[in-house]
């Protein structure tokens, strides 16, 4: 569907068949599926896509945000769930309104009728995880103490997902990493140098109609990490099974290249690249 939204191609079904196939059979995620304590990943995962479903294919189900009934049962089985507000409004952003991120501060009124229509998710969000904290005993720990080394830290540990991403041959149960006790560390500035790179390529994409799911799915692989990546520290700096959810937007990305190359000019001339691919 986010194919179709930019580019009308017949491509856009065998992208989108091949993308799903990729994604299911991609090494990094057997970790998720195969690792009993990580399905709650799956699950929620699942939950946030048939959110998306409802609110793409059934209109209808936006009067009364009943396509946010299935974030209510991610969120009780995994509190990442409620990510999906950012993501939604940032698909309001880009597909609804086409406002480029470079854009926000010139619509700002468009930015936040997005936000008004969001509210009542948002504040649904609030008072779960409210309710979630609330519920949780007070001698639960995450089992890190310092959460500014730990936010240092993960800009380097996006950076070892997006390239198990590409090449998925560092991947291990127990990775065993620690925090960086340095903040002038070189993983550190090569980490901080990464996300700058992401998103400047989010905002560059986000101009170019044809381009804006490759925006939308950088966008969604950085927001997804957030719960796991940001000032909430863990005693596991990383785990392979956190991208399950995250990967999803770099397929997006990576389908959205792909569809731009087979429905481009020199590819329907039938030149070297598309005879190497299709010899």
């Amino acid at each position: 569907k986010i194919l179709s939204l930019k580019i009308t191609s017949t491509w856009n079904y065998v992208i989108a068949l091949f993308t799903t196939a990729w994604f299911f059979v991609h090494t990094a995620n057997a970790e998720t599926i195969n690792y009993i304590i990580a399905r709650s990943d799956s699950f929620s995962t699942l939950m946030i896509v048939l959110s998306f479903v409802l609110y793409i294919y059934i209109p209808s189900s936006r009067k009364k945000y009943l396509y946010f009934i299935p974030i209510i049962a991610g969120f009780f089985v995994k509190e990442q769930a409620i990510m999906f507000v950012p993501l939604l409004f940032v698909y309001k952003l880009l597909f609804e309104e086409y406002i480029s991120f470079g854009e926000i501060w010139k619509k700002i009124s468009s930015v936040f009728l997005i936000f008004k229509k969001l509210l009542i998710p948002l504040l649904i969000c609030i008072v779960l995880f409210v309710f979630s904290r609330a519920m949780t005993p007070d001698t639960w720990t995450s089992g890190a103490t310092d959460k500014w080394k730990y936010l240092f830290t993960q800009p380097f540990v996006i950076f070892h997902y997006f390239y198990n991403f590409i090449l998925p041959v560092n991947l291990v149960v127990d990775t065993d990493w620690k925090i960086i006790s340095s903040y002038y560390d070189d993983r550190v500035l090569a980490g901080i140098l990464f996300i700058i790179a992401l998103i400047y390529a989010a905002f560059k994409t986000s101009k170019i109609e044809k381009y804006k799911p490759v925006a939308f799915g950088i966008s969604w692989f950085l927001i997804s990490l957030a719960p796991t990546s940001s000032i909430f520290p863990f005693s596991e700096v990383l785990n392979d099974h956190r991208t399950f959810l995250p990967y999803i937007g770099l397929f997006i990305a990576v389908a959205t290249l792909l569809q731009i190359l087979v429905t481009s000019n020199a590819f329907e001339k039938k030149t070297y690249a598309k005879l190497i691919l299709f010899p």
